[in-house]
């Protein structure tokens, strides 16, 4: 039967049932379109639960985190300008060199020659032996005098054992001399004068003396008596005449030595201490004078003190100067402005004349060098750190080049970040190696 889509009923069923999703809300027609698009509130829950629908708290970590930044750069940058600093070490040209010279030295330094300087260090040293043995003794004062003339331009000869008188005492020459004539000096005499070991005529201790001034026994009642005189220098002493405590001369002469290495290792060290920085010294230019009196060998008292005293002289040359005598004997291109010799301390010294210093303070000496050697160029610190102020490191080798007396050269700069120098002389450390 043919069916008419009238005759068709549709049975009635309920429509499903839909639960209603979460829709978005309408935006309000009202709102005035601004170009952008509209943000669905599933946009901020994505980024943290309770997070806030209006995004003031994500700004506040954002700005918190810039704060954060900005903050870390301003401290590098900080510690980038108050902590840097550079620190270079230099290697200077050196060569080796060979020196065999005689040089004369003036103590007035004058047409070029090389001037040297005299210092003198005195001191003592006694040791107290006991002594158990007694024996009578005679034993007669000593002393050193220096005798005057101020009679004559001429010099005066005096034959050993020239009797000398002072308060009531004699004395004798122990050698003969010749003294100096005098010199007039503006328009005033100036007596010549030598010095004189004297002993007394008799033994006892009565001619031991303090400092005294005597006559010259053999010219009383000539012109000569009263411009011819002499001044003891220091005590007259050692006189005696008793029974007195002994030691062995043996035994006095060996403390004698011991005294006297002490006393040379004492004054050598007290010396190298006190000499300057710009001088140099050798051990073989220092001196020793310990008198010619002999260790004494008896007293009133069992202890017997045994005394040295001595007197060092050294010679002294101003280095920059000898520097350049020897420089100028052996490479005439180089001078000791420009130039320094290392270990020059350790060259052989040897002096030619006069033989023996302590005698006397010569005006010339001639001494010689030898040995081995180094020439060190002289690097300008002040001016090559001067140089060096707020330049790229880079650039470094550009100012090397500068100066040809540098060998090698090595930068620090810190922080290691850092690519130029600093900017304050004070921040910037150069260290020459030799």
């Amino acid at each position: 039967m043919k069916k008419i889509i009238q005759d068709v009923v549709f049975k009635k069923t309920r429509p499903p049932a839909v639960t209603p999703a979460k829709s978005t809300p309408k935006v309000n027609e009202a709102i005035p379109k601004t170009g952008l698009e509209p943000i669905s509130p599933h946009t901020f829950l994505q980024k943290g639960v309770g997070a806030s629908p209006d995004g003031r708290e994500s700004n506040s970590k954002f700005v918190l985190w810039l704060v954060a930044v900005i903050a870390f750069i301003f401290l590098l940058f900080s510690v980038s300008v108050l902590f840097t600093s550079a620190k270079i070490v230099v290697l200077p040209k050196i060569k080796d060199l060979v020196v065999e010279q005689e040089i004369t030295a003036s103590k007035d330094a004058k047409n070029g020659i090389l001037p040297f300087e005299l210092m003198t260090i005195k001191d003592e040293e006694t040791r107290i032996l006991k002594a158990t043995k007694q024996v009578d003794v005679e034993k007669k004062a000593s002393g050193q005098v220096f005798i005057y003339n101020a009679f004559s331009t001429e010099p005066q000869k005096l034959l050993i054992e020239t009797r000398l008188e002072g308060e009531g005492k004699i004395y004798k020459t122990d050698a003969p001399v010749i003294i100096p004539g005098s010199t007039v000096k503006d328009g005033e005499i100036v007596p010549g004068s030598i010095e004189v070991g004297i002993t007394a005529a008799v033994p006892g201790e009565e001619y031991n003396s303090g400092p005294i001034d005597l006559t010259i026994f053999g010219f009383k009642g000539t012109p000569k008596y009263t411009k011819f005189y002499a001044r003891s220098k220091g005590e007259i002493s050692g006189g005696f005449k008793g029974l007195a405590y002994v030691i062995d001369e043996e035994e006095a002469n060996g403390v004698s030595n011991d005294l006297q290495e002490i006393l040379k290792s004492r004054m050598l060290a007290r010396a190298k201490a006190e000499i300057p920085s710009d001088f140099v010294f050798f051990d073989g230019a220092a001196f020793f004078d310990f008198g010619d009196t002999k260790p004494k060998i008896e007293a009133k008292e069992s202890d017997l003190p045994i005394t040295e005293k001595a007197a060092l002289t050294v010679v002294l040359f101003n280095r920059e100067k000898l520097t350049s005598k020897i420089l100028e004997l052996t490479d005439k291109e180089k001078t000791g402005a420009d130039f320094y010799i290392a270990d020059l301390n350790n060259l052989n010294f040897t002096i030619k004349s006069p033989a023996d210093l302590s005698l006397g303070e010569p005006k010339e000496l001639v001494f010689s060098l030898s040995g081995r050697a180094k020439t060190v160029s002289k690097v300008d610190e002040d001016k090559l750190a001067s140089d060096l102020l707020g330049i790229r490191k880079k650039e470094f080798r550009q100012v090397l080049a500068n100066y040809p007396n540098i060998d090698q050269a090595e930068v620090t700069i810190k922080p290691f970040w850092r690519s130029t120098f600093p900017e304050n002389l004070n921040k910037i450390k150069i260290i020459v190696k030799s």
